[in-house]
């Protein structure tokens, strides 16, 4: 389990160990409606579309301590799952890092910010 820190927001993916600290977590969801009028209505009708959206995360950790994987624009992350300082969870099925920038100090620290799509299945957002 990721260090609580920083907020106590957490981020995870299949592989990661040792967990990050995060610094910032901005999700950006939307669910586009669909338009269910019927042809002779006199009333607009919706119904709630596919929820989608991104994660742009900054965290940090120990090169020699941590293994966060790749994080090169493409690379998909299996079971993706945010976890905000009230509790709530954003999971996903993968995400894809859409962009990243990686940063190395010379202590080792390593500073990640990156933005990634929820894709591959469905979004839950609890």
């Amino acid at each position: 389990m990721p260090t609580k820190t920083a907020g106590n927001s957490t981020v995870t993916w299949t592989g990661m160990t040792g967990g990050p600290d995060v610094a910032n977590i901005t999700a950006n969801l939307s669910q586009a409606s669909i338009d269910t009028t019927n042809i002779n209505g006199t009333f607009m009708k919706y119904e709630a579309g596919i929820v989608e959206g991104t994660v742009d995360v900054e965290m940090f950790y120990l090169k020699s301590v941590h293994s966060i994987g790749a994080m090169t624009p493409g690379t998909k992350l299996a079971g993706f799952t945010v976890t905000l300082v009230s509790g709530n969870t954003i999971t996903a099925t993968s995400a894809l890092v859409e962009q990243s920038r990686v940063v190395l100090a010379p202590n080792g620290v390593v500073m990640v910010t990156m933005t990634v799509r929820l894709c591959d299945g469905a979004v839950t957002i609890a």
